[in-house]
């Protein structure tokens, strides 16, 4: 009679995948933990700590984004630009003091967790791919929403805005919407009647030479070539003709309709702490090419 086999140990039921869970969270805290806030900010106490500028990482799992609400209890206002967030819902449920976040070219595709900053009063999703507004519905003091370049294609998305009677300004310039529905900017400021503001041109009217969807006519258009491109310099050689012939490219191409027609938009503070960006990225990267033309 063979002989019995003797009795294998066996780990307990996923041991080893909390063992490794356990590692990867230790791993997590030595990258994201209170001494990092400390140093970022330079503040040892992080409840006195108000604005924070930062990017992140939350699609690789390789920080805890959750853990900055955790850690920084008084935030109101947050700049996550150029990080990696597909959904809102990483940023935790303790950011329940912010008011302005940036979240601007982050990969973001799904709002489903921003009812956890229920006194948010601006938010900035510049190029991302949102197309679902739903979840904002229920913000009672949203003012700022800027839209630009996301994937909004479905004109009842924009209607779920209605509901937010807070909403001043709203940018939803270079979303798919304004073709597929072929919508016009009366359409939508009828559908908001508390907007003031609509892709940065004031409800009052766009100025002279703006048409119902926020184009620029060529006339408008030729005036501001002419200006930026003086801030150029005198087209001296072929270079700095070609440099004023890109610019005029670059602003129809890139330039969001109300950046390039409106000068009367009312200005916006930003938080003690963050500035602005500069609102238009053609003049900025004409300026650079022709920096990069010039002889060294």
């Amino acid at each position: 009679m063979a002989a019995a086999r003797p009795a294998v140990p066996a780990l307990p039921l996923r041991a080893d995948v909390l063992q490794l869970n356990s590692l990867f969270e230790e791993l997590v805290d030595d990258g994201f933990s209170e001494d990092f806030f400390r140093q970022h900010t330079g503040q040892n106490t992080l409840e006195n700590v108000q604005c924070l500028e930062l990017q992140v990482d939350a699609i690789s799992g390789a920080q805890r984004c959750e853990m900055i609400g955790e850690v920084l209890p008084n935030l109101h206002a947050l700049r996550l630009s150029q990080s990696r967030i597909c959904t809102t819902r990483d940023l935790g449920t303790s950011l329940s003091n912010l008011k302005v976040l940036w979240l601007c070219r982050s990969s973001l595709q799904d709002l489903g967790g921003i009812t956890n900053m229920p006194l948010l009063e601006e938010l900035y999703l510049a190029f991302n791919d949102v197309r679902d507004l739903s979840p904002l519905w229920t913000h009672e003091a949203l003012q700022v929403l800027d839209l630009e370049g996301n994937l909004v294609d479905d004109f009842e998305e924009v209607r779920v805005l209605q509901a937010v009677s807070s909403l001043r300004e709203l940018n939803l310039s270079m979303n798919p919407v304004w073709k597929t529905e072929d919508l016009t900017r009366e359409q939508v400021l009828k559908a908001l009647p508390q907007l003031e503001v609509l892709d940065d041109v004031p409800r009052d009217g766009p100025p002279a030479g703006v048409a119902g969807r926020g184009l620029v006519a060529s006339e408008s258009l030729s005036s501001l070539v002419s200006d930026a491109a003086a801030s150029l310099g005198a087209p001296e050689d072929a270079s700095s003709l070609t440099a004023q012939k890109d610019l005029a490219e670059l602003l129809a191409e890139v330039c969001s309709p109300a950046a390039v027609a409106l000068s009367t938009a009312p200005a916006r503070a930003a938080p003690v702490g963050l500035g602005e960006d500069p609102p238009c990225r053609a003049l900025r990267e004409l300026r650079a090419r022709s920096a990069s033309r010039e002889p060294a």
